[in-house]
């Protein structure tokens, strides 16, 4: 099962790496990063199909969660640039607001999943996500610095 994570793993991330490079901007590519990894996720915990229904819309919900947070964030930050004074004071009480929300959208994974998974199977969830974040991650900033390498010897 480790192996054919690891093997499902490189795969989508090599597809990830030689795809179009504003791909963490896209929200196609996004939401079929969501999907891959919902799909993987919920295969290597092997839940049933009516768990997998319920694990799919706790994840889709938070994400919208996660989105709506930190766009909130990103346009709060888009308005210090210009702001001073009072407006200044409402964008950063727009961003902590904002910040916020989006750990408190951690903390309702955690209690929705919990109740979901049980303890064995939302250690391996935790520890699964970590993985494929961080493997995804590293792909991205690796890819970046190619990306950047390749700007700075062109014409």
């Amino acid at each position: 099962m480790r192996k054919k994570f690891f093997k499902f793993s490189f795969i989508v991330l090599t597809l990830l790496f030689f795809s179009h490079p504003a791909l963490a901007d896209g929200q196609r590519e996004q939401a079929r990063l969501e999907s891959l990894f919902i799909w993987k996720v919920s295969d290597a915990l092997e839940l049933s199909i009516e768990d997998e229904q319920k694990f799919t819309q706790i994840l889709r919900d938070l994400a919208d969660q996660k989105k709506k947070a930190i766009t909130l964030m990103k346009n709060s930050v888009d308005g210090m640039k210009s702001n001073k004074g009072h407006l200044l004071n409402k964008d950063l009480k727009q961003y902590e607001a904002a910040a916020k929300s989006y750990s408190e959208v951690q903390s309702e994974e955690y209690k929705k999943l919990i109740v979901l998974l049980g303890e064995e199977k939302m250690a391996r969830y935790l520890v699964l996500k970590h993985e494929l974040t961080h493997k995804l991650r590293s792909l991205l900033t690796q890819k970046s610095v190619m990306h950047q390498q390749a700007k700075s010897k062109s014409p």
